[in-house]
């Protein structure tokens, strides 16, 4: 934080945003002191500068839904504790994905790290007939027939052991990186039975089998193959928001400080990609970024 406070030391800084200094407990007591809605209105106020700016532009809307964990020290965070020995908190995130190395954060919601990933998905999921794009962490049967027959659609992973009734298979072309395409049915014969589903199989980059889920029945295999490629976009989002943003520690101890940090990175991110859509930057937002970063 002391850094911070010497970066503001910056005259030219000073002058254009009309400050004269700011010492490194004003940066935690402003961070403890602003009510999280104001970050969250601000960031909702971007968005809809983003919205505004795509209007015409030819894309299919994707989004990529995954949460990271931040590990916090029990003494100094007693009220995110959930573990005996551990505090710390989730971040649940929805990024818009425009085509690869193009995405931006959507949607996002923090919670006591104890809170289970499958809770906060429907809260993610809201946009009827996108695509959402999500891990075997999400695994559960009902939610995947809920949300197909309230017409969401979305592409993710089953574990190895999950049982499976085959009813159709489709073709695959020669020489494909798709192992098999088949029309299944999820569940043991004294379980919850799913609606019918498509099971696109792959090979991962080191050789190992991915086993793909989805409802999209009118893509082709290579396409959701493909699809669930682009599902590492957030985990590079995830590290570049842990080394390279506002996120490498935390500047404050108090709960609503903690999550205003974690807003202010998540703007910095849509102002980012403001700038690239003005520019017309071919760019990806996160090498933006790093020329930013560089030019300070």
């Amino acid at each position: 934080m002391r850094d911070i406070e010497a970066g503001l030391l910056n005259p030219h800084l000073q002058s254009e945003l009309s400050f004269e200094s700011l010492s490194h407990t004003q940066i935690s007591r402003t961070l403890r002191g602003y009510d999280a809605a104001i970050m969250e209105n601000l960031f909702s106020y971007l968005l809809s500068l983003i919205h505004l700016e795509e209007k015409g532009m030819d894309q299919s809307k994707a989004y990529i839904v995954d949460l990271t964990t931040f590990s916090l020290n029990k003494m100094c965070y007693p009220w995110a504790e959930f573990r005996t020995t551990k505090s710390g908190i989730k971040l649940h995130l929805r990024l818009a994905l425009l085509k690869p190395g193009d995405v931006y954060p959507d949607k996002v919601t923090v919670t006591n790290a104890s809170v289970h990933d499958v809770n906060q998905l429907e809260i993610l999921i809201d946009q009827k007939l996108a695509t959402y794009i999500f891990d075997r962490g999400y695994l559960d049967f009902e939610l995947f027939d809920r949300l197909a027959n309230d017409g969401f659609f979305f592409v993710s992973r089953i574990k190895k052991n999950t049982i499976v009734h085959v009813m159709n298979h489709y073709e695959v072309a020669e020489k494909s990186l798709v192992d098999s395409d088949q029309m299944v049915v999820l569940g043991g014969s004294n379980a919850y039975l799913t609606n019918p589903y498509r099971l696109v199989e792959v090979d991962d980059t080191q050789g190992s089998p991915l086993r793909l889920i989805t409802n999209r029945f009118d893509l082709s295999s290579e396409e959701i193959r493909q699809m669930y490629r682009s599902r590492w976009e957030i985990e590079l989002f995830f590290k570049h928001l842990k080394q390279q943003t506002t996120v490498k520690k935390f500047y404050s101890r108090d709960e609503n400080g903690l999550i205003n940090q974690l807003y202010i990175a998540l703007i910095v991110q849509l102002l980012t990609y403001l700038v690239r859509l003005h520019a017309k930057s071919p760019l990806i937002s996160l090498t933006v970024v790093r020329y930013l970063l560089a030019s300070l």
